[in-house]
């Protein structure tokens, strides 16, 4: 068999043999190891995917987050004794309020704008939540 060029070519079998060409493929060794890392890398990837989509599928987010905080206030004063304080900052759903703590246990939520909650404020020690 010859190729466009005229040259002789022993080493392809036809596999078609037209009036205009002639259809050839060349025997080329296939290599086994790249075959078979290339199947191998493969199913690493599927597992690791697989893995993933599990582990995330388990995952929650919280559905409902729940806050302690005041979200009215009072401006009326009282006589409960008090251990102390702490001011809470206006953070939706929460309200700006100075909150007292009761030495019962227990706060109660004021208007930071009444005259008498400054007064009150003096005496008492800063808290933390």
């Amino acid at each position: 068999m010859e190729d466009l060029e005229g040259r002789r070519c022993e080493s392809f079998e036809p596999l078609y043999k037209g009036p205009h060409f002639t259809v050839t493929q060349e025997s080329q060794p296939v290599n086994m190891s790249a075959f078979l890392f290339r199947h191998l890398f493969l199913a690493f990837l599927v597992t690791v995917s697989m893995v993933h989509i599990s582990v995330s599928a388990n995952f929650r987010w919280p559905t409902k987050v729940t806050t302690t905080c005041c979200t009215h206030v009072s401006r009326s004063p009282f006589t409960f004794p008090l251990k102390g304080y702490r001011i809470q900052n206006a953070l939706s759903p929460c309200v700006h309020a100075i909150v007292f703590y009761r030495e019962k246990g227990g706060m109660i939520c004021t208007d930071p704008k009444a005259s008498w909650v400054s007064r009150k404020t003096r005496d008492l020690p800063v808290m933390k939540n």
